[in-house]
């Protein structure tokens, strides 16, 4: 409900099929292989969500894609998928996402048949629309430009937002759960990008564990597994190249 189409020139369009999907039983799909009419435009529309408020905000959907010709050959027409938002209900709108050619199918190898692709020739894709959030409400369409290549599948669209914990957000870095029994997840707030180490301590001092952070690999969260020590009170310790923060975790039985 609430989704539509752009059918400019009311020939080949967006549509839905079942029996072929990442997940589920049904996708949509737009026939390029059939569609005779080189650089026709059929836009695949979402309701407009609200993202105002969050902290981030993103788009992630399953393509599966296939070329005729092969993806090596050079002036060559190509299928084009691309990922649009706009502020203004449809009146303008900001390219995020455009692929075609090698950078869009997921079947290696030219396809002289009509695609429909095996479970295996899905791709996830992302998109960050943070910068968005303060537009409040967006709407996102999915656009293809056909040259007549190979049919192109969405599933599992979403678009969804991330809203920080406060108290995450007001200090940087937490510790949850706390009290816990086993696992706990060390997160940051924003993702760090000079950290030196994470490591462990008993009250008396005592290192017991330390968590590998690779040089320029940064995460938001770090698990640390106290399943195998005994309960009591734990000092976490992250070492930055100009700061040094500690958090105390109490294990329970």
């Amino acid at each position: 409900a609430g989704w539509d189409i752009l059918n400019a020139d009311q020939l080949m369009t967006w549509e839905k099929v079942t029996g072929i999907s990442k997940t589920g039983s049904s996708a949509v799909r737009l026939r390029n292989f059939d569609y005779a009419v080189p650089g026709q435009q059929d836009y695949l529309r979402l309701p407009e969500v609200a993202i105002g408020g969050a902290d981030s905000a993103f788009v992630t959907f399953q393509v599966a894609a296939a070329a005729y010709a092969s993806t090596t050959a050079t002036n060559t027409a190509w299928d084009t998928l691309e990922v649009l938002l706009s502020a203004d209900c449809g009146k303008t709108y900001v390219s995020l996402y455009k692929k075609w050619g090698a950078q869009l199918v997921t079947r290696q190898g030219a396809t002289q048949r009509s695609f429909e692709p095996a479970i295996s020739e899905w791709r996830k894709d992302s998109i960050n629309i943070t910068p968005y959030v303060s537009n409040g409400n967006v709407l996102i369409a999915f656009r293809n430009t056909t040259q007549q290549q190979n049919n192109i599948y969405l599933d599992d669209i979403k678009v969804y937002t991330v809203t920080v914990n406060p108290n995450l957000k007001a200090r940087g870095y937490l510790v949850s759960p706390n009290p816990a029994s086993g696992m706990v997840r060390l997160q940051f707030y924003p993702q760090p990008t000079n950290l030196l180490g994470i490591s462990i301590y008993s009250l008396t001092g005592q290192k017991i564990t330390e968590v590998k952070v690779s040089n320029g690999m940064y995460n938001n969260t770090y698990n640390i597994d106290l399943s195998a020590y005994a309960a009591g009170m734990y000092i976490v310790r992250a070492v930055f190249s100009d700061r040094v923060v500690t958090q105390k975790v109490i294990k329970v039985k």
